[in-house]
């Protein structure tokens, strides 16, 4: 004769299946369906104000200081200077225009420079003030 285990007052005894688990779990199914439904959502109309640019004083457009580099011809030149070592650069190039702050720089390098290079001079040219700066990547010497 096959004989059931005891398992207290469970239902199991007698053949039928014990479904909380089921139950559970459909209703944190429900949840999550009813929290993650698409809500309506509140819009504010908010009225802005455009101001009129020509009431703006004019800025003049001030010439970008192109800084030219070649690994190939060893130099470092801008518009004024040229120079044969990243030293003599620094220097020339802070006399010249290290109270020109806002002024644009261009790099225009060629393109066997390394990137060591590159690093020094943009890590140069941020530590003495010069925030807007620009790479050109098609020169070539």
């Amino acid at each position: 004769m096959i004989q059931y285990p005891d398992y207290g007052n469970s239902n199991e005894a007698d053949g039928t299946l014990d479904l909380t688990a089921l139950i559970d779990v459909i209703f944190t199914l429900i949840i999550f369906l009813i929290l993650t439904m698409g809500t309506t959502q509140v819009m504010t109309e908010i009225n802005v104000t455009r101001s009129n640019r020509s009431q703006l004083p004019a800025q003049p457009k001030a010439d970008p200081l192109v800084i030219e580099v070649s690994h190939v011809n060893k130099f470092w030149k801008t518009h004024d200077f040229t120079v044969k070592n990243f030293a003599e650069f620094k220097n020339q190039f802070l006399s010249q225009y290290g109270k020109e702050l806002q002024r644009p720089v261009v790099l225009a390098l060629d393109r066997t420079l390394p990137v060591e290079n590159l690093i020094t001079l943009m890590d140069f040219l941020s530590k003495n003030g010069f925030t807007n700066i620009q790479i050109v990547s098609e020169w070539m010497p």
